[in-house]
């Protein structure tokens, strides 16, 4: 389908499992080879996200990076905690994507620092690749789109 339609890429979850289930991600890393294999003989090339439970660790991005070869994107908004910072650093440089994620305040408008910070990374690393603008919070989403956009703007 992906073929037909012209897609460059694909975007695959990489598991639902707990990301310290050594073996589900070594059945990820196998089954995402199988897939990438079928998809780059139709000239398409398969991505997965730091989304969902087994990629919700830098460590297991990583892993499906130097195990398989797939593309990455990394979404600010997926990784969370102490360790996000840390994890965009770490993930940033080897994606072919990124997914500029504004977190929400109370109010519905966006942290701009947190956001901001996450921008900074990007740019430390020398990323020129796509970034694609996202707003999911609870304001006009082509506002919030437009007010990302206006941070974004501003790095690149």
């Amino acid at each position: 389908m992906a073929q037909i339609a012209g897609a460059e890429y694909v975007r695959v979850i990489g598991g639902e499992s707990d990301p310290s289930n050594k073996e589900a991600l070594e059945l990820a890393a196998k089954q995402l080879n199988e897939l990438n294999a079928y998809a780059n003989a139709k000239g398409v090339k398969v991505m997965t996200e730091n989304f969902r439970s087994l990629t919700s660790t830098a460590e297991n991005c990583l892993y499906l990076l130097d195990f398989t070869e797939i593309g990455l994107t990394s979404d600010f908004g997926n990784f969370t905690g102490p360790k996000k910072r840390a994890s965009l650093h770490s993930t940033i440089p080897k994606s072919q994507t990124i997914h500029a994620k504004a977190l929400a305040k109370a109010d519905g408008g966006i942290d701009e620092a947190e956001f901001e910070s996450c921008m900074d990374i990007v740019k430390e690393a020398k990323y020129e690749g796509p970034i694609t603008i996202v707003y999911d919070g609870p304001n006009d989403m082509w506002q919030g789109i437009e007010n990302v956009r206006r941070i974004v703007e501003r790095y690149l």
